[in-house]
């Protein structure tokens, strides 16, 4: 399971939790990227054929502006 959301400074945050390494919650490798997002973004992720893809809009003077990242 993963949480995506919006930490401090707006930047993109990953959550994650694994049984399989036996950790339990920890940060996701997402969060060390440290993307800035506009601070009014949503934030969506869609698994497909094994890769999550999260969107988002980015900070950018354009509204339409959207990054993606996989």
């Amino acid at each position: 399971m993963r949480i995506y959301h919006l930490g401090h400074r707006n930047v993109l945050q990953e959550y994650a939790y694994s049984t399989e390494r036996k950790i339990g919650w920890h940060w996701g490798n997402l969060h060390k990227l440290k993307i800035v997002l506009d601070p009014t973004s949503s934030i969506t992720a869609v698994w497909d054929d094994g890769l999550i893809h999260v969107f988002y809009q980015g900070r950018c003077h354009d509204p339409l502006c959207k990054e993606f990242m996989k």
